[in-house]
């Protein structure tokens, strides 16, 4: 008896190829190695890193006509828009 997800199987070529490499000796010891598990995992957030990277950081940080050289004389510690206190800055009254 077979089952209906098996039975077109057998004449579609790619989903053959692809069963066989599922099935094989060297896909069943890289699924239950944890180590090649978690390099995978590793592999995958870097390469989808990569590939997100105009999305996370949209503008270009070389591009001539975004810097902003005044900003290297800045003191440390000055307000920034970063941290919220360019907009609001709270301050103890002296004693």
């Amino acid at each position: 008896m077979t089952s209906a997800r098996t039975a077109p199987d057998r004449h579609n070529p790619v989903a053959m190829r692809i069963r066989a490499m599922w099935q094989s000796d060297l896909a069943w010891t890289f699924r239950h190695s944890p180590v090649a598990m978690v390099s995978f995992v590793v592999v995958v957030l870097l390469v989808s890193g990569a590939l997100l990277a105009p999305l996370i950081a949209p503008h270009d940080p070389f591009a001539p006509a975004t810097l902003n050289l005044m900003n290297g004389f800045t003191a440390p510690g000055a307000p920034n828009a970063f941290t919220g206190e360019l907009l609001a800055r709270h301050r103890r009254p002296g004693p």
